[in-house]
């Protein structure tokens, strides 16, 4: 899932809601499921079918909180051998979203094999619903794939069945309008998301939220998650989707052990995995408040950058980004007394082409920037910053519009990759900051980025189809002259998941604004001796010459190697 649905169920409270719609995957624990439900009797819920459920919905029903309805993803072999059991001690019945691909559509023994479960499982007083035909993404699907995916699988399990089948719940909560409309369209009744909450009389039938339960939870943080208090539920659910992630790669590493005696993780692994970026990261904070409180005393203007800026102010919390280094953005004037002041703190030089320092633990890289390279006005990127503050310190942050321009420009050129930590960033950008899409349209327009700009927003727009990324906006940045679309097919075919070598260089010169171009690729063909000291070692020093030959050449090579992949 992605980080800004996370953050959204950070903050979700459902207490107080009409009816609680369950969603369990793996039933890994008969027992865990068992006191599960002994805890929904003795707290008096009502357990709904469908059938009541919609008609509640709809108006035509009465029902009387609590209440719930229980469902169950994906036709796991354990939620039969599990869950199906203990419904029917407590006389609960439930509904089950398989997916139809599972039921074949030649003859065969396991094809043959569940169509017979769904078949039993409906005579036991549950409902069947479905869950696409092959559980893909459905907001990336062309429209006819889309189609078959929704209207098959009705037809598939209809057929199955011999009667209606009249609720769909969303691969991967996936959906969007367009989605909504077909699985409208296609007459079911009811939809369900994975989107965190409860349901009142007169939510969207089609986008109905839900309430996960993952990782085998105990029954004490059952009865508490139930509550839905506002801090306590989402935060639970955060901690069992940690937990539910482990226990998935656990599964399969057991189903691949061999006789060697190989070790299955333990949940507490993941958890402390989670606690190591935790602790690195607040580490980093730590140090980073002293540097940003003595700038602040000497009355220097600063800006906070990237991972620094970031996880306080869309994350929210400390372990769900690391933070590899931290970047400040200041003005020329200042860097004397910047270098003064870190000097003190102890700090030594790393690199002098943006200066760049580490701590004396090499806990925190801290990097110098007095220019972002593709605007021609600095001034600007002042101008429009926001007072932010950093753990009681007042500090600069870029305003949200500049900010999401920088971030894609960095990844998309300056690193020359794609990759989840990446959208993540971008797709709770646009969902928590007041982004000026206008702004972006104009600021594109005058520098080199569009195109770029246009790579990364579609990147995450295929990923995160709920960010809030207007579609106007992609259609005006999309490629409409021959050089456009050429630029665009060579970022389509370098800048992907994977990185590759020195693409960074080729894109930040390609973007450079005016005559900036050639002051940047003399600096790079021909830097300082620090910097070769810094890239090269101790060759630098005992082959100085040869170095300074032998850099243009390999950089020159490394581009020739670019456009051989094109």
């Amino acid at each position: 899932m992605g980080a800004a649905r996370a953050l959204s169920e950070l903050a979700s409270s459902f207490h107080g809601a009409d009816v609680l719609v369950l969603c369990y995957h793996r039933i890994r624990s008969r027992e865990r499921f068992h006191s599960q439900m002994k805890a929904l009797a003795e707290l008096g819920y009502s357990i709904l079918t469908t059938e009541q459920f919609t008609e509640w919905l709809r108006g035509s029903k009465l029902i009387y909180p609590p209440a719930a309805l229980l469902t169950f993803d994906g036709g796991y072999d354990d939620q039969i051998e599990n869950a199906l059991p203990v419904l029917e001690q407590f006389q609960f019945p439930a509904t089950f979203f398989p997916v139809s691909a599972d039921l074949g559509e030649e003859p065969g023994h396991l094809a043959v094999r569940r169509r017979n479960e769904l078949r039993a499982i409906e005579k036991s007083g549950h409902t069947i619903g479905c869950h696409s035909h092959s559980h893909p993404d459905l907001t990336s699907l062309s429209g006819a794939d889309l189609h078959r995916e929704v209207y098959g699988s009705k037809q598939i399990l209809e057929k199955t069945l011999g009667r209606p089948v009249n609720a769909f719940c969303y691969p991967y909560g996936a959906y969007d309008a367009r989605v909504r409309k077909v699985v409208q369209e296609a007459g079911f009744d009811v939809a369900f998301t994975v989107d965190l909450g409860g349901v009142h009389r007169g939510d969207d039938p089609y986008l109905l939220k839900r309430v996960p339960v993952l990782g085998e939870p105990s029954v004490v943080e059952f009865r508490a998650y139930l509550s839905g208090t506002l801090g306590v539920s989402g935060p639970l659910l955060l901690y069992w989707k940690l937990r539910e992630r482990l226990l998935d790669w656990r599964d399969r590493r057991a189903s691949q052990k061999t006789h060697s005696g190989t070790n299955v993780a333990t949940i507490d692994q993941l958890i402390a995995a989670y606690s190591r970026v935790s602790s690195a990261n607040n580490a980093k904070f730590q140090k980073l408040k002293v540097v940003l409180a003595r700038i602040r005393d000497q009355g220097i203007d600063c800006i906070l950058l990237k991972g620094a800026d970031l996880i306080p102010r869309l994350y929210g919390v400390l372990g769900l980004r690391p933070m590899v280094d931290v970047d400040l953005l200041v003005h020329d004037k200042d860097l004397p007394a910047i270098e003064r002041i870190l000097r003190e703190l102890g700090y030594r030089t790393q690199i002098d082409g943006n200066p760049a320092y580490v701590d004396p633990d090499n806990t925190l890289a801290l990097d110098i920037i007095t220019e972002v390279w593709y605007v021609d006005d600095q001034n600007g990127i002042w101008q429009r910053a926001v007072q932010r503050d950093f753990d009681g310190i007042p500090v600069k942050g870029m305003g949200g519009s500049d900010l999401l321009l920088y971030l894609i420009a960095y990844c998309v050129v300056h690193r020359g990759v794609l990759s989840g930590s990446f959208a993540n960033d971008i797709a709770l950008l646009v969902e928590k900051e007041n982004v000026d899409w206008k702004f972006v349209l104009d600021e594109t327009s005058r520098s080199p980025l569009k195109i770029p700009i246009y790579h990364g927003l579609s990147f995450v727009a295929a990923r995160y189809a709920s960010a809030p990324i207007p579609d106007r906006v992609l259609m005006s940045l999309a490629p409409a002259t021959l050089r456009e679309r050429i630029w665009y097919g060579i970022l389509q075919k370098l800048v992907t998941d994977k990185p590759v070598a020195e693409l960074g260089h080729l894109l930040l010169f390609l973007t450079q604004p005016g005559l900036n171009k050639w002051r940047w690729l003399k600096d790079r063909l021909f830097p300082s001796e620090a910097f070769l000291e810094y890239r090269y070692g101790h060759r630098s020093n005992t082959q100085p010459l040869l170095t300074r030959v032998c850099r243009p050449f390999s950089l020159i090579y490394q581009a020739v190697r670019l456009f051989a992949r094109l």
